[in-house]
């Protein structure tokens, strides 16, 4: 698959897991307000830094590479959030209306390490 269309999936995939998170965890966990299009920008950049950048760190060991992905994929996400409030847009904020929290951030490690597991060749 190239670029454009792992970009799109990763939106598309992060708009569903977004919506399904939400549903399970109710509003006091995430105020999610999905846009027109399915498709969430900051899942589809933060999918393909994954597959391009878990490459280059396949010999680290995985908890080092969790903190790795926990931190960027993190700041990712306190890019969006500031970019979206500058914006006047508010698509979620978390239970303290912080951009990122500690739990969220471990998930973000976890999910990376899905997706390279899966998406990444040796």
């Amino acid at each position: 698959m190239n670029t454009l269309g792992q970009f799109a999936l990763f939106g598309f995939l992060g708009w569903v897991l977004e919506n399904a998170f939400s549903d399970y965890a109710g509003p006091r966990h995430s105020q999610w307000v999905p846009g027109k299009l399915p498709f969430y920008p900051a899942y589809a950049i933060g999918g393909l830094l994954v597959l391009h950048t878990a490459p280059r760190m396949k010999q680290l060991p995985i908890p080092v590479r969790a903190v790795i992905y926990a931190g960027g994929l993190s700041a990712l996400e306190l890019g969006a959030c500031k970019l979206e409030r500058a914006m006047g847009v508010k698509q979620w904020s978390y239970e303290n209306g912080a951009c990122v929290d500690v739990m969220h951030a471990l998930a973000w490690g976890g999910l990376a390490l899905l997706v390279e597991g899966v998406g990444v060749k040796s």
